[in-house]
């Protein structure tokens, strides 16, 4: 075989994560034939076939399936080239990838984004939210947070924050349905159940174990943006970060306590820690998540029911 060229291992990389032709179409810029066209010639050159064609997209064969973690290397080898050419110079410019659960990403982190922007208008930011990478940790974005402790011992860790969840429904729910009193009432409701809460369960409450088993939710999702939003519609009760009574107010929090306590991760690759752009994306993050900024994030469980009971509706997120 000849001719391979990095573009090649990309377009691979980038098909074989997307799924199908059209979807790595749209992240590289490209359209459904080209892209098309392009895996046609490299299967041909290859003399091997790398994507079995279906109607719902591409599977990987199994030559495919052995190739993907070599070019994975590859590709993090090649991240580790330009994460060393960037730190010989201190100018905050250039892209930073930040990998994050899509329910802080749409609903805090990019309203407070303009602040990073106006002080480095150099800097792009891109956001991975679950549809470019492929499980938790991967470190193909610059910087992560996650609910889960890194293992990698490659990478910079900083407990960041705590996130804790309790329970919300709209008024309109409660004036309809009413309002549960304890966790045994909320069987009998209409429950919005997001899947990936299942992270640090040792941190879980007892009652919240019990009542996840015992449940049956109408509404289940794999995004916090969904579930958020399946909130505010008033599908149902479901759990939510504290920090949810200040940033939409139309949510009612209810008596039912803690339902779980989560420890937010940040981390980066070692190499990054000089590279000027992603120490100031860095630098925003912590300030962003801030336990001593912001009421919500610190160790301590602060109630909003308790906060709103005593007269505190108008109190800001920042403390």
């Amino acid at each position: 075989m000849k001719d391979l060229r990095w573009d090649d291992i990309e377009l691979f990389l980038c098909v074989s994560k997307a799924g199908s032709f059209a979807k790595a179409a749209t992240f590289m810029d490209a359209t459904q034939p080209t892209i098309s066209r392009r895996v046609d010639n490299l299967e041909a050159r290859l003399g091997a076939v790398l994507f079995e064609r279906v109607p719902t997209g591409v599977n990987l064969t199994a030559c495919a399936m052995e190739l993907l973690p070599v070019a994975e290397r590859m590709a993090g080898s090649a991240q580790l080239i330009r994460r060393i050419a960037d730190s010989q110079h201190n100018e905050v410019e250039g892209s930073v990838c930040i990998s994050a659960p899509d329910g802080l990403a749409a609903f805090w982190m990019v309203p407070n984004l303009v602040k990073l922007q106006d002080g480095h208008p150099n800097l792009f930011i891109s956001m991975d939210s679950g549809l470019w990478t492929g499980k938790h940790g991967h470190m193909s974005s610059d910087i992560c947070l996650h609910y889960e402790d890194p293992e990698d011992e490659d990478t910079i860790r900083i407990p960041l924050c705590w996130m804790h969840y309790t329970y919300f429904a709209t008024q309109e729910y409660i004036d309809r349905h009413g309002s549960p009193q304890s966790i045994a009432q909320l069987l009998s409701h209409k429950t919005i159940f997001h899947v990936a809460q299942v992270m640090q369960q040792h941190r879980w409450p007892e009652k919240t174990t019990a009542a996840n088993n015992l449940r049956t939710s109408q509404f289940i999702t794999n995004s916090s943006a969904a579930s958020l939003m399946a909130l505010r519609s008033g599908i149902g009760i479901g759990p939510a970060p504290s920090a949810a009574a200040d940033l939409f107010p139309e949510l009612v929090p209810l008596p039912l306590g803690l339902a779980a306590s989560l420890r937010l991760y940040l981390y980066y690759r070692k190499e990054s820690a000089n590279v000027a752009r992603v120490r100031a994306v860095k630098d925003w993050l912590m300030e962003l998540f801030s336990p001593k900024e912001h009421i919500w994030f610190g160790e301590e469980f602060v109630d909003p029911y308790e906060v709103r009971a005593s007269e505190s509706i108008g109190q800001p997120i920042v403390a």
